[in-house]
């Protein structure tokens, strides 16, 4: 396993092969992985995603069409509590300012061919719950395409994952491991109130939380986990949703009640 800087901290790229084989793979994969990060990046102004915030419209490239495109139809399925274009608020949350209120909603984001175009001032787009996902499932697809059976990305706690292997789960308030559970060529990912927080979890980075301190969900694609999960955090009709997208999913409410969901106790191979 070799930990390389990605997403703004360490990410273990774990290839179950020997050593010496395995680096070749290693920086092709890591290459990959910075590229598209450029992409994606709100904080580096010098990002595609940046030069879009900036210039407001913009032929945008294939990649960012398509995670713009998904995102903004889970903005869509959330009735707007999950909303992309709220970046300004989460840039004010994670420097610990007052959150000023914005106008804006996702509805701001216009798409026409590759032509993106933000309608309101206040838009800021942030992808940071989604690209993450987007950029690991790309790395898992470049070891699966180049024959490889077993490995996977850990993106700081949210596993993208092919092969078959056991992870465990944490509790979201004293840390301990809630469940370890088992994946099959599925991803893992975790949204909590717990990972990124000013003075108490009720000031997290997750901007409209509702009565969820942490929710975990299992997908073939860590993209799709990592947004529920976010969707999870925010919706206020958490069982309709869950109807929708027939995901196996975990998630602890403020009074530490446990819900599990679509038979994710299923995957549960031992509990703490």
């Amino acid at each position: 396993m070799e930990e390389y800087s990605l997403f703004g901290g360490n990410v273990a790229i774990n290839l179950d092969i020997d050593e010496a084989l395995a680096v070749p793979y290693l920086d092709e994969i890591y290459q990959l992985a910075l590229r598209l990060q450029k992409k994606f990046n709100f904080y580096d102004p010098q990002s595609e995603l940046s030069i879009l915030n900036a210039k407001r419209s913009l032929a945008v490239s294939p990649e960012l069409l398509y995670v713009l495109e998904a995102a903004i139809t889970y903005s869509t399925i959330s009735g707007g509590t999950y909303d992309i274009s709220l970046g300004k608020q989460i840039k004010e949350r994670k420097h610990g300012d007052e959150v000023t209120p914005v106008a804006c909603t996702y509805r701001d984001i216009k798409i026409i061919g590759k032509q993106v175009t933000l309608t309101h001032k206040d838009v800021l787009i942030d992808l940071g719950s989604i690209a993450k996902g987007y950029i690991a499932d790309r790395m898992i697809a470049f070891i699966k395409d180049a024959g490889l059976e077993s490995a996977y990305i850990d993106a700081r706690g949210d596993i993208a994952n092919l092969g078959s292997r056991t992870v465990g789960i944490a509790h979201p308030r004293d840390g301990t491991i809630l469940h370890t559970i088992r994946l099959d060529d599925t991803s893992v990912a975790t949204s909590g109130d717990y990972k990124q927080y000013q003075g108490d979890y009720e000031n997290s980075h997750i901007l409209g939380k509702n009565d969820t301190i942490s929710a975990t969900v299992i997908s073939p694609s860590l993209m799709e986990a990592d947004a529920i999960a976010t969707l999870l955090m925010v919706s206020k009709d958490i069982q309709s949703l869950m109807r929708s997208y027939r995901l196996p999913a975990l998630i602890m409410h403020r009074d530490q009640r446990i819900e599990y969901f679509n038979d994710f106790k299923r995957v549960i191979q031992s509990e703490n």
